[in-house]
């Protein structure tokens, strides 16, 4: 009899999840598996964000590609330059845009020539042709290549050139963006946004007329 009851009591027993164990688990896991998929969403956000988004738009366009190292090879070109302080290149989805940054010293003949030296380097680089000319069926980069000797747009002395080549144009063009086209609009303007207006004759750079 003894023997029976010794055996029994060694027999574990298995052990039984309560009712509220089991609704907490079913709980945590509601909650777990939608985190999980939310977080592996943002995962793949996090490491695709750098790049852009084509789609359909550009299939079978751009090409040939303009890589990482073709960018940072024409920096290094740009930069060498003469009266070059900086060179940045950003490439967008379509187009490449050159930011030159030169030293405050240079006239504006001489950056107007150093606009043509760098479009001369893009090209080297990057042939005009393969790279910034569209054809019937195929849409390349357009260009855009900023020259400028200071930012600010108060200084009198800025001088900033603006050279753009759409992938459609036969040939860029070059304005000198710092030069008003319309110097009299242009004076009308800036007294409106300092709350003065110029007196008559004076956008002419006539004296003004006494009383």
């Amino acid at each position: 009899m003894s023997e029976k009851t010794t055996k029994t009591e060694n027999t574990p027993k298995k052990k039984v999840l309560s009712r509220p164990a089991i609704i907490l688990i079913i709980g945590l896991l509601i909650i777990l598996i939608p985190l999980g998929v939310f977080g592996a969403i943002l995962l793949h956000a996090s490491s695709t964000s750098d790049k852009p988004t084509l789609g359909d738009r550009f299939k079978n366009d751009l090409d040939p590609a303009i890589t990482d190292s073709d960018i940072s090879a024409l920096e290094t070109a740009i930069g060498a330059l003469s009266g070059v302080e900086k060179c940045e290149i950003v490439l967008t989805t379509a187009q490449l845009r050159v930011n030159v940054d030169t030293t405050d010293s240079m006239s504006q003949e001489e950056m107007a020539s150093l606009v043509e030296r760098v479009y001369s380097e893009v090209g080297k680089k990057l042939p005009i042709a393969a790279y910034f000319t569209s054809s019937s069926d195929k849409k390349m980069y357009d260009l855009a290549i900023s020259v400028y000797n200071k930012i600010s747009e108060d200084d009198e002395s800025m001088i900033y050139y603006l050279l753009t080549k759409n992938a459609m144009m036969k040939s860029p063009e070059t304005q000198l963006v710092s030069e008003a086209v319309n110097p009299s609009l242009a004076a009308e303007l800036r007294g409106e946004t300092t709350g003065t207006v110029p007196e008559e004759g004076a956008e002419n750079g006539e004296e003004p007329a006494e009383e």
